[in-house]
């Protein structure tokens, strides 16, 4: 072989990897810059959007929880209309929940868990709330559906037991972020908490005597119940749902997985005996069969004076009225409802044998678990937040025309209710 020969076989191959190399970096620029684009145009899911509550999530977490796959909760049952609430199937058409979710919506989901329109959807016929309810301090918050027609789904059954120690599990479609947006999940989420001792809790609160027997109080570090999770069921799983056994329900806290600061519920077997009597006096027909609504009337406490009965209220089905405003000194806030996450051990600062760092701890604001969001406008028809005016942004409504309900429109019945709808996604009331 001559070296001309050499030389010209040398300088092809030089040339061919040359060629190679370029191809590999148009190709390394492609994958990034289709990398880029995906995440440009995919939605970030932020707060301000109602219509991601309608449409699936990329792996949506409440708060480190986690997402419920299959149907394990059928007794979950979720308001979504002028705010977000959930609620427990205690009955074939009995629904309890907090109080304060009273005027959530006009209508339950029960059962549902892949989306906020999943589960039997069934009209609310009735209400009762309990007599001593406190809006401004949420002492007492639990109210008892009674709906319009039976569910065809396991309910829970209620815990009579006084709690004290142990593991809960709380479930939700609420807040996922702790932070200042509002970023609700598309899917139910359920997180493991530990009891936190009733004292230790109200240290956590700021020592104010806030925490009264109605209540309970759990924790994680990183997990909570947050805003839209109000109303919904703590609970003591079992083996499968029908072992599973109702402690608590999400009533009220400060901020959401602050450390120290543990969620409160209203605990379940403080209330007993008054659902009971409740349900059998009002509602003894719809009463679940361990109720046994007359068969024992040395269950009640009779006395010369019986206490005033609570009022049965028809629901207005036609035009929900806004949700009770708390008279505290700070402005209440309302959000979606709860998700869980795997068991964990508690941190140091909610320990029971932990005093809480009250010197230490910030102020945080008063939180009401329910949203009081009500959106101040609406502009009508959309297609893409595009065809909407300012930062408004289109509501997603999926052609369904089975409701009105649109977050926050004055007049929801002037508008069509197959129609997408622009909607102002910063106002609160």
């Amino acid at each position: 072989m001559t070296r001309t020969t050499t030389i010209a076989m040398a300088m092809a191959m030089m040339t061919t990897t040359k060629f190679y190399l370029c191809l590999l970096l148009v190709l390394s620029s492609w994958v990034e810059a289709q990398t880029e684009t995906r995440n440009q145009t995919e939605p970030t899911h932020n707060l301000r959007r109602h219509d991601d509550v309608m449409m699936p999530m990329k792996k949506p977490r409440i708060i480190n929880g986690k997402e419920v796959l299959v149907p394990r909760y059928p007794y979950f049952s979720l308001m979504y209309g002028r705010s977000l609430c959930g609620g427990v199937l205690i009955g074939p058409r009995l629904v309890l929940s907090a109080a304060h979710c009273e005027d959530a919506s006009t209508q339950f989901r029960i059962g549902a868990f892949e989306n906020p329109n999943d589960g039997e959807k069934v009209n609310i016929r009735s209400t009762i709330v309990h007599p001593d309810y406190d809006v401004s301090r949420f002492d007492n918050d639990i109210i008892i559906f009674q709906l319009e027609t039976d569910v065809n789904l396991p309910y829970i059954q209620l815990g009579s037991d006084y709690v004290r120690d142990g593991s809960y599990t709380v479930i939700g479609f609420g807040d996922t972020d702790k932070g200042q947006d509002l970023v609700l999940s598309s899917t139910l989420q359920e997180v493991e908490l530990e009891y936190v001792d009733s004292d230790k809790c109200d240290d956590g609160h700021g020592d104010r005597d806030e925490v009264k027997e109605d209540m309970l109080c759990a924790a994680g570090k990183n997990k909570d119940s947050c805003i839209g999770d109000s109303g919904g069921p703590l609970i003591k799983k079992g083996a499968n749902s029908y072992d599973d056994t109702l402690v608590g329900l999400v009533s009220w806290g400060r901020g959401c997985a602050e450390d120290g600061v543990p969620g409160v519920y209203s605990r379940i077997s403080y209330f007993y005996d008054w659902i009971v009597e409740t349900v059998c006096d009002n509602y003894a027909d719809d009463a679940p069969s361990y109720m046994s609504c007359g068969l024992n009337p040395s269950f009640f406490v009779f006395t010369n004076k019986p206490t005033e009965a609570p009022s049965k209220q028809e629901r207005i089905t036609s035009s929900p009225t806004k949700l009770p405003t708390a008279s505290t000194p700070t402005q209440m806030l309302t959000r979606p409802l709860l998700p869980i996450s795997p068991v964990s051990t508690l941190p140091d600062t909610i320990a029971n044998n932990t005093m809480f760092p009250i010197d230490l701890r910030k102020d945080i604001e008063f939180v009401a678990w329910t949203p009081t969001v009500e959106l101040q406008d609406c502009q009508g028809d959309c297609d893409t937040d595009d065809d909407c005016r300012g930062d408004f942004l289109c509501f997603k409504r999926n052609g369904e025309a089975e409701t009105y309900e649109v977050p926050g429109c004055k007049s929801p019945e002037l508008i069509a209710n197959s129609v997408d709808v622009c909607i102002n996604p910063t106002a609160r009331i």
